[in-house]
């Protein structure tokens, strides 16, 4: 993953995700070890200083143990027990990233509060659809629905990027020509007018101007290829597809 500092190399504007993957438990093993160790290490530092009277050695083992307690309890809140976050969950699925997408919406599908179960209910219709998982699109479709879901817009440009995606191309027309693009994000105006041209003459080369960079994102093409490589793959054929504009 790029680090924030080095930028985006698909937009030198924009700044790179300010999202890193998150670690596994076994890959921050060795620091939850090295915390702990340093957590007893100032603990014995600080009952040497009380057994022995000496004020200050008692203060900095004091200080040292609660720093190190405290680093060691975010450490293990956010590895063992992270929580739903909304911005995150939106930024990587707005990357492509939708793995990390899927087990970010997985956390919010889990969590207490009821306002994050339904903003993780609604992006997970993207991330299923995306990743072309039609069954579970449409559990997860009629669930939203059964439960009197408003969103009729994100409803069909979810659909139709579902349809898509398992390249049912009347059904994607469908669908997609129901959506109304000024209710969607740059992005998924830019997606959406890809897929029309898509459907409407899936062997050929586009013939209406796409936008490519904003359909990427954050990502970069290969990027977006590894999320949907048909996709990529359709982007490519534009005439100017040497220059990704």
């Amino acid at each position: 993953m790029k680090a924030v500092t080095q930028g985006n190399p698909v937009h030198p504007g924009r700044p790179a995700s300010l999202y890193p993957r998150r670690p596994k438990p076994r890959e921050r093993a060795s620091e939850v070890v090295t915390l702990s160790a340093s957590c007893l290490i100032s603990a014995a530092i600080t009952v040497a200083g009380l057994s022995s009277s000496r004020l200050v050695v008692w203060v900095a083992g004091a200080v040292l143990f609660l720093l190190f307690s405290l680093m060691l309890a975010v450490v293990l809140r956010w590895t063992f027990w992270p929580g739903f976050d909304l911005g995150r969950c939106s930024t990587l699925i707005d990357e492509w990233r939708l793995d990390e997408a899927q087990d970010e919406v997985a956390l919010g599908l889990a969590a207490r509060s009821k306002e994050a179960r339904e903003q993780a209910e609604i992006l997970r219709l993207f991330v299923l659809a995306a990743q072309g998982d039609t069954a579970a699109f449409q559990r997860a479709h009629a669930a939203l629905v059964a439960r009197g879901f408003e969103g009729t817009n994100w409803l069909a440009f979810t659909a139709g990027v579902c349809a898509a995606r398992r390249q049912d191309w009347s059904t994607a027309q469908e669908r997609l020509e129901r959506v109304s693009l000024p209710a969607l994000t740059e992005q998924h105006v830019a997606l959406t007018e890809a897929l029309l041209s898509w459907a409407q003459n899936p062997d050929r080369a586009p013939s209406a101007p796409l936008k490519p960079l904003a359909i990427c994102g954050h990502a970069t093409l290969e990027e977006l290829a590894r999320a949907w490589p048909e996709l990529a793959a359709y982007l490519q054929r534009r005439p100017d597809a040497t220059t990704l504009n």
